[in-house]
């Protein structure tokens, strides 16, 4: 069966494809690494059925989320058609391209670059007309099969929840024995009971998280089966003494993820006081409720003079994802257990300091001034740079050859003069 219209190679020699394969993140477990090849071999077979053998075809694989706009499997599809080396793009759907209208963003750029785009299942060819109606229809297809699958999920995981399932990993204090699936399997550990009434007893006297710290690690007191660091950490204190699962109060849909649409990743927020979902287990209270409010809300007002935006109102950091940093921060290594440097205290933040350290697992405290290095390490690549014979012509020159080359959107080619 050939294919209709026929395709007629750019260079006059040989049809070039790109072929475009996709699967899901790996830890989402909806696709298995072995689909990507499936899918290869599957368009190799249409295109040896409906276009031939005298082709040249490039592939496009990588794992991720369809709605994600930052692939390096999708910046290198949009870069090779945007070269107009192409003749075709073929894909099992647009789905394995992208999500959302965005898929129809990326035809319509194929289009202006005189390449066709094939998504097979969903009968997509911008060759055809109405293409732009049946890639719509796809998109919003593939959109409303997302949101279901996910409210799909999410109604199972509330209902195992609602009977006592969906278990979380145990903080210090209670056993979870193996294969433990309901919370009736859960267990206090008698000793916890008594180490939490204390340290109970500290916060409420007085004592800051650090110094509960101190003293649980003086007494070896473990940090809990989940826990990675083997020792506690103001942070880790004053997680697990704020967990309501200390009064037995298991809770669900405390915070929620939502879509940034520029990117496509999804962030964690605070969930809407509504969505908030709770069980009282009885066997599972290590402080009377009465006691556990109390300290925390005693907590809170102590804490208050120390939390960002207290000023302005709004947090500063809201909706920044926490692995955006000022270099040289999460960049510099440490030589001793190879751990990355962080930036530590309140601002200014100008310190760094080996994050196994903070977690008492490297002993390299030597701090590092976080601009101080950035401006040392800049001049010394810098003169770096300077030794290379014929470094700055080669830069200009390269720069140039882009600058003529680039497709400026609003460029304009002087007219002749008579």
């Amino acid at each position: 069966m050939s294919l209709s219209p026929p395709l007629v190679p750019k260079d006059g020699r040989q049809i070039r494809i790109l072929l475009i394969c996709r699967v899901s993140s790996p830890g989402n477990g909806k696709q298995d690494i072995r689909s990507l090849d499936d899918q290869e071999q599957m368009l190799r077979r249409w295109v040896a059925e409906h276009i031939g053998t005298n082709v040249e075809i490039v592939v496009i694989a990588g794992q991720g989320s369809g709605e994600r706009l930052d692939r390096e499997e999708l910046h290198q599809a949009e870069a090779a058609v945007e070269s107009g080396k192409f003749d075709l793009v073929l894909t099992e759907d647009l789905g394995r391209i992208l999500r959302r209208a965005r898929a129809i963003d990326f035809c319509e750029i194929a289009e202006d670059c005189g390449t066709r785009v094939i998504a097979i299942n969903d009968n997509v060819d911008t060759l055809q007309k109405r293409w732009r109606a049946n890639a719509s229809f796809a998109s919003m297809r593939h959109e409303m099969s997302n949101e279901d699958t996910s409210d799909r999920i999410r109604r199972t995981q509330d209902n195992r929840f609602a009977n006592g399932g969906l278990l979380r990993p145990p903080i210090y204090g209670y056993i979870k024995p193996p294969g433990a699936k309901h919370e009736d399997d859960l267990q206090r550990d008698p000793a916890a009971v008594l180490i939490y009434q204390h340290c109970f007893d500290l916060l409420e006297s007085g004592a800051s998280f650090s110094e509960v710290a101190d003293y649980l690690n003086e007494n070896e007191v473990p940090t809990g089966p989940s826990a990675r660091s083997k020792r506690w950490t103001c942070k880790m204190v004053a997680r697990v003494f704020r967990n309501p699962i200390l009064k037995g109060i298991r809770r669900r849909h405390e915070r929620i993820s939502r879509r940034k649409n520029s990117t496509g990743r999804y962030m964690s927020q605070k969930a809407p006081p509504e969505a908030l979902v709770e069980r009282f287990v009885p066997h599972l209270v290590m402080i009377e409720p009465a006691r556990w409010d109390r300290v925390n809300r005693l907590l809170a007002e102590r804490n208050a003079r120390h939390r960002r935006g207290r000023k302005s109102g709004v947090d500063p950091r809201a909706a920044v994802p926490r692995k955006r940093t000022q270099w040289p921060g999460q960049h510099l290594q440490c030589g001793v257990c190879g751990n990355i440097y962080v930036y530590q205290g309140t601002k200014p933040m100008a310190d760094m300091m080996c994050s196994g350290a903070t977690r008492y697992e490297c002993w390299n405290t030597a701090a590092v001034n976080g601009p101080l290095a950035a401006r040392l390490i800049s001049e010394a690549i810098l003169a770096e740079l300077d030794r290379l014979p014929g470094f700055e012509e080669s830069l200009i020159e390269a720069l140039q050859q882009e600058i003529d080359t680039f497709d400026w959107p609003c460029r304009t080619t002087p007219s002749k003069q008579a």
